[in-house]
């Protein structure tokens, strides 16, 4: 069985991102990870974060001018 997981990210947004994903936490070895059923959902919470993080540099981007 392939596993698909990403390192644990202790945002918030991460967070969000990951139960719209489809996604959860678990441990291995006692680390917490991102956990997904397939890589669809995986490749949703890659999507979603590039998303978060457009949004954050267009928001300080207008802040700064």
């Amino acid at each position: 069985m392939m596993r698909h997981q990403l390192k644990f990210d202790c945002r918030k947004e991460a967070q969000l991102c990951l139960v719209q994903a489809g996604g959860w936490i678990t441990f291995h070895q006692k680390e917490p990870i991102f956990d997904f059923p397939t890589a669809k959902e995986k490749n949703t919470y890659m999507t979603l974060m590039a998303a978060q993080a457009a949004d954050e540099k267009r928001r300080k981007e207008i802040r700064a001018t």
